[in-house]
């Protein structure tokens, strides 16, 4: 659990007049393993409950009041991580506070002090927490979004290991690196001017240097163990790896958890339509390609063409579904072209470069062949004139003579 305190709670939903927390933990906790941890991931959710039970709730409660919880990745996250609950709770569970369970059976609880809520209020209200969850959602997700960006981590891991280790490593030896060299520089400006506050000044940048290497730790656990949940922002085997990259095809207004629900509509488009269509390279090539590449763009309207078209976790209406439709056909021809247009250069260039292979071999071939006729030739004449049964005329001719007197032809049956 990461919340316990009415304190704590009406950070979120400060109408509430709940006595004890401890009431709404069933709902609580439904929410917790139902929508935040799954989002999260095992290995970061079950390490932020750890990081929970390690501080103070008084103490985080005054972090986010003073506007000092961005200082510490953590509280940033369990921050998004409590909002996220409440206000999901709150949605699922709005109607069943309606009820009251007792010996004469199941009643209306009512009070002097509270006017009834309406059915539309009740809607309203029901509405607003939803749509609270979902911002806070989206705001999680774009955070460790772009905590992952800033150290460019890679796209999955098979298991957590020690790899958190080497990368806490590396961000701690940036920091002694620049550390060195801050003090460096300062040890040199004291020497040159010989005053006390230079060396107040490089105590207060390594204190300041500590603190941001500190952070960076953080930032790189969080992100390593974020790295197992399907809530990723990156996905390298599609054509739209990322939430920001669909956004200018496809309006999802920014939000990473329809494109996470987009996913298994774009791997189904990939491997059944694209690859049916232009073969089975056609994919590995692109996710090779720079982002200007046309082919990779034309395939990317493709795609997005296809989502609209067939999705239902986006919904349009038939007009638009119709035109999506419309315009696959015609994006699906263009990207034939240009893959017949490439075909076509190829062959010419390969042509070019075998016809000039070939104009080389061809000379030297008839080089050879005319020697070997030649040779043909006045081997033959020898056999000719040394041949006891050969015929020589007085006029000097040797052998037989095409279209002469007494000449013969025999011509096959299928001939005539």
């Amino acid at each position: 659990m990461i919340l316990f305190t009415n304190q704590e709670l009406r950070l979120h939903l400060p109408s509430n007049a709940v006595d004890e927390v401890a009431n709404l933990q069933g709902m609580l906790d439904n929410s917790e393993k139902d929508f935040l941890k799954p989002r999260l991931g095992e290995s970061l959710y079950n390490r932020l409950c750890e990081y929970y039970r390690g501080i103070e709730p008084s103490d985080f409660c005054d972090t986010v009041i003073n506007g000092d919880y961005d200082k510490n990745p953590w509280n940033e996250v369990l921050l998004y991580a409590q909002r996220m609950i409440v206000n999901d709770a709150m949605a699922k569970n709005i109607e069943k506070q309606l009820l009251s369970m007792n010996g004469t059976g199941i009643n209306v609880a009512s009070s002097n002090d509270y006017s009834v809520a309406t059915d539309k209020q009740i809607a309203q209200g029901k509405e607003s927490y939803r749509e609270t969850a979902m911002i806070s959602l989206n705001n999680l997700l774009s955070l460790l979004e772009g905590w992952a960006k800033k150290i460019n981590t890679p796209m999955e891991i098979d298991a957590l290991s020690g790899d958190n280790t080497s990368l806490s490593d590396s961000a701690s030896g940036d920091t002694e690196t620049s550390d060195s060299a801050g003090s460096s520089d300062n040890a040199g400006s004291s020497d040159n001017t010989g005053s006390s506050d230079d060396t107040g000044s490089s105590d207060n940048t390594g204190s300041s240097d500590e603190t941001e290497a500190d952070k960076l730790q953080a930032i790189g656990e969080i992100v390593l163990l974020w790295e197992e949940s399907k809530y990723y922002y990156y996905h390298s085997d599609l054509l739209f790896p990322t939430c920001e990259s669909l956004q200018p095809y496809l309006d999802i207004y920014d939000n990473r958890d329809k494109f996470v629900r987009l996913i298994p509509d774009m791997r189904f488009i990939q491997s059944e339509y694209l690859e049916e269509a232009f073969g089975e390279d056609f994919i590995p090539r692109l996710l090779q390609a720079s982002e200007d590449d046309k082919l990779l763009k034309k395939a990317r309207q493709l795609i997005a063409a296809y989502l609209k078209e067939r999705t239902s976790v986006i919904n349009f209406d038939k007009l638009a579904r119709s035109t999506a439709h419309n315009d696959a056909i015609t994006v699906r021809e263009s990207i034939h072209r240009l893959l017949k247009k490439e075909e076509v250069e190829k062959q010419a260039a390969l042509d070019a470069a075998n016809g000039g292979s070939d104009g080389t071999n061809t000379g030297n071939n008839s080089g050879a062949s005319g020697s070997s006729a030649s040779t043909s030739n006045s081997s033959c004449s020898s056999s000719s004139a040394s041949s006891p049964g050969s015929s020589s005329g007085d006029n000097g001719n040797e052998g037989y003579q095409n279209n002469q007197a007494g000449s013969r032809i025999f011509v096959t049956p299928i001939l005539c």
